[in-house]
């Protein structure tokens, strides 16, 4: 397996070039690329998208610091009013698709979130939003990696398999999030994974619990809301190895089942926590000898 970084951590606080910095200081030499990591060129459509971004000066600074550029990250799925309109949504995944082959990344990660929050799968609608960008992936040879959420139609591992099977094509497959899986109260992994394991062709590391402000004492660590069982309750995000996410075992599998794509670590919380957690998560990963 491959180690990374997700470029969004350090996006409010760092430009591209001292993201990549913080990266090659903890010897980690691929990057999850998110359009708030590429300097304005332009008109911007919306903040997760790559119209109107400085790609060629950001190659430049990538291949300066020798650092790969293993997915490229959509995020307009974010966007409730972005979202509506449907024509503009995929035109611009499908330029995110291509930034990723002008980069030479193998894979896109992309979500559903507004798009579809409903738990029931509304197959035509999915088509409309995303049926032309997979054409456009399978054209150049980039994989879709539809990253599971725990607000949304994908925040069970069954629905995504679902998914997966209606488009049918060897690019568009999952990114594989156990934590996310946790937040929306399915068992992360084995259950999860077992479900899962030939499709998932991305992986993101964290980890997390339930928010209890007893002893989940910093609040830079609190994210989203919870769904399921845990329903209205707030995930508290943890390093890798701590948590309800049972990382040791996920990690030994994906390696005994052959996996040799990108394990990305992702924190989310301020930039001093990040700092801290990259540096530990490294030294857990090291210590599995996973990478």
């Amino acid at each position: 397996m491959k180690l990374a970084l997700n470029g969004m951590t350090f996006s409010a606080t760092d430009d591209l070039e001292s993201t990549l910095n913080i990266a090659k200081g903890f010897n980690i030499k691929n990057l999850e690329l998110w359009a708030h990591n590429i300097e304005d060129d332009g008109d911007i459509v919306q903040e997760y998208a790559y119209k109107g971004k400085d790609i060629k000066s950001a190659k430049s600074i990538l291949e300066k610091h020798d650092i790969n550029v293993c997915c490229v990250a959509f995020g307009c799925g974010f966007d409730k009013e972005f979202v509506k309109q449907q024509e503009l949504f995929t035109k611009e995944l499908i330029r995110a698709i291509e930034v990723a082959a002008d980069f030479e990344a193998e894979i896109v990660n992309h979500y559903c979130d507004y798009v579809l929050r409903s738990i029931e799968i509304d197959f035509p609608l999915l088509e409309k939003y995303w049926e032309p960008a997979v054409r456009r992936a399978e054209q150049l040879g980039v994989i879709l990696a539809l990253e599971n959420e725990g607000l949304d139609v994908t925040r069970t591992p069954k629905n995504v398999l679902s998914i997966i099977k209606h488009f049918d094509s060897k690019n568009f497959k999952t990114n594989f999030d156990a934590t996310n899986y946790y937040q929306s109260s399915n068992e992360p992994f084995p259950y999860s994974y077992e479900i899962l394991k030939g499709h998932i062709v991305y992986v993101h590391i964290k980890n997390g619990c339930v928010y209890n402000p007893l002893y989940c004492k910093d609040e830079k660590w609190i994210g989203g809301k919870m769904t399921g069982f845990y329903e209205g309750e707030d995930i508290y995000y943890l390093q890798a190895e701590d948590g309800i996410v049972n990382n040791d075992g996920l990690l030994s599998r994906l390696e005994s089942d052959g996996y040799n794509g990108y394990v990305t670590l992702e924190p989310h919380t301020s930039r001093e926590n990040a700092m801290e957690c990259v540096k530990n998560e490294v030294l857990y990963l090291n210590s599995k000898g996973i990478y």
